[in-house]
């Protein structure tokens, strides 16, 4: 069983008549990738500043590994708003500011956290001349200067080129692998976290609408024929011998989902034939931005 990095239950914030988050309940593993979906202000933020102690709730609990303590936040690194920088300062020295700051006396982990994120050939090259795919880099060095187990980043590839999200996802993937780093990580477009998440928290209003696995996911957005008939063993049977398909899940006691591309009527037909009462036979799959647009009722994001 996985150990619990953080664990919420009736999180709630409240900014004058706007519950910003309204009733949250919400479980981190170790070694999760978890990517929080949701529009602007949906309550992303307001969820990991809280987790951060950026801010307090209203109402509610939470734990991070097991425990209440304001301590325990010294094992979390966070990228939420665009650390403050100096313009005129090398990456290096940036971070060599910002472990005097911290209190961190081994110097050696600033070329460590620099060379994870791809930023060693930088030299003395200020940070204001930087382009954004560099500043984003800069900014997850610092959040895992001080070798955290929980990593918490808010809208960390926004506004990236399609090869600057790339290279970010594969840092993420790196950092979680080969550091065993938990990661949470929020965006509003659901394919630029697909390929990296393994479980994702659908946000809408301040509240959880969804909470599913990258394979409940696909399961539920992929291409199916979904069959329901009256003797799946037999059906199944006859899907493999006489159809030559091998690509199905039987999903419940009275349907079939079959994902190789075949005529549904086709398939109707061979079960009838074999005296197996098909009742309907029903092309599904959305894909994931449909599916998110489904989620929060077709509404335009913004």
């Amino acid at each position: 069983m996985k150990e619990t990095i953080i664990r919420a239950q009736g999180l709630t914030r409240i900014y004058g008549r706007h519950r910003a988050l309204d009733g949250v309940d919400i479980t981190i593993n170790r070694g999760d990738i978890c990517g929080l979906i949701g529009r602007n202000g949906a309550g992303k933020t307001t969820m990991l500043k809280i987790f951060t102690g950026l801010s307090i709730p209203d109402e509610g609990s939470y734990e991070l590994f097991g425990k209440t303590g304001e301590q325990e936040r010294g094992r979390i690194g966070c990228l939420i708003d665009s650390p403050a920088f100096f313009g005129n300062l090398s990456a290096h020295d940036n971070l060599k500011y910002y472990c005097i700051l911290k209190g961190i006396t081994d110097l050696s982990k600033i070329d460590t956290a620099l060379e994870r994120v791809g930023l060693t050939n930088t030299g003395r090259k200020k940070y204001r001349n930087f382009s954004l795919g560099m500043k984003q880099r800069l900014g997850i060095a610092l959040a895992i200067l001080d070798e955290p187990e929980l990593l918490i980043l808010d809208e960390p590839i926004n506004g990236l080129d399609p090869i600057g999200i790339s290279d970010m996802r594969d840092l993420f993937i790196k950092l979680n692998e080969e550091l065993g780093i938990t990661i949470v990580i929020s965006s509003h477009i659901l394919s630029e976290l697909y390929t990296l998440a393994g479980r994702f928290v659908f946000i809408e209003e301040g509240r959880i609408l969804k909470d599913v696995s990258k394979e409940e996911l696909d399961d539920e957005c992929r291409v199916s024929i979904n069959i329901t008939c009256n003797d799946l063993s037999r059906a199944a049977a006859v899907l493999e011998e006489q159809c030559g398909i091998m690509d199905y899940k039987i999903t419940d006691d009275r349907t079939i989902k079959v994902y190789d591309e075949v005529n549904e009527n086709f398939l109707q037909d061979r079960l009838r034939e074999e005296g197996i009462g098909v009742m309907s036979t029903v092309r599904k799959g959305i894909s994931l931005e449909d599916y998110f647009k489904m989620l929060v009722g077709g509404k335009a994001n913004g």
